[in-house]
């Protein structure tokens, strides 16, 4: 099953990321990223950008001013500095959120910052995965699944585990957009639905 799941994984995180880098999304944050690691400032954009999502989700008016459509390309530029100047942002970030906001682009914020992250964590060689349980697990069945997921992907793992209790039974495992169900609901879920593509098929006959 790991092996099997292994190959899945690395066909499924090659094909995910190329698509991910071919949406709109995709090619500006493959841009901004492209930029920070020319200039060596990969992690400082990092944290520039998470400083920019805390404001978006916090003051969202703010926000809202930012993305405005009624502000002409000056008074965008001068928010945008004066912006850039109280959150000590790096000139790139600020330059890049003008061009969104010139653009009409900001929509696109939450999957840009998304693909910004994948791309600056692939490239540190680290991993976030989430492990959601009906239960909690112990520190020994944690220790174990952790060893499991490891021979699955060779990078750093930054594992999480959550308690979903409408999962019932079984466990889910998240990564970036990559998700193995192996849940009693998802296992229920295959079976009515191969049960019913059985009772289909003998009704034609």
């Amino acid at each position: 099953m790991a092996i099997i799941f292994a190959l899945f994984r690395v066909s499924m995180d090659k094909a995910l990321l190329k698509i991910l880098l071919t949406s709109l999304p995709g090619r500006y944050a493959r841009a901004l990223f492209l930029c920070a690691e020319k200039e060596g400032i990969l992690d400082s954009v990092s944290q520039d950008l998470n400083k920019l999502d805390h404001l978006r989700t916090s003051q969202q008016r703010i926000w809202q001013a930012l993305a405005s459509g009624v502000l002409n390309d000056r008074q965008k530029f001068e928010l945008w500095q004066g912006l850039g100047k109280k959150m000590h942002l790096h000139p790139p970030v600020v330059n890049f959120c003008m061009l969104l906001a010139q653009q009409k682009r900001l929509e696109l914020w939450p999957s840009i910052l998304h693909i910004y992250d994948i791309l600056h964590r692939t490239k540190k060689g680290q991993r976030n995965v989430l492990v959601q349980t009906a239960t909690p697990m112990s520190v020994n069945e944690q220790e174990n699944l952790s060893k499991t997921l490891k021979k699955i992907w060779k990078d750093h793992l930054i594992l999480t585990f959550q308690v979903n209790p409408t999962l019932q039974a079984g466990l889910v495992v998240e990564s970036d957009c990559l998700r193995l169900d192996a849940s009693f609901h998802s296992h229920i879920t295959s079976l009515t639905a191969a049960l019913k593509g059985k009772y289909n098929a003998s009704t034609r006959h």
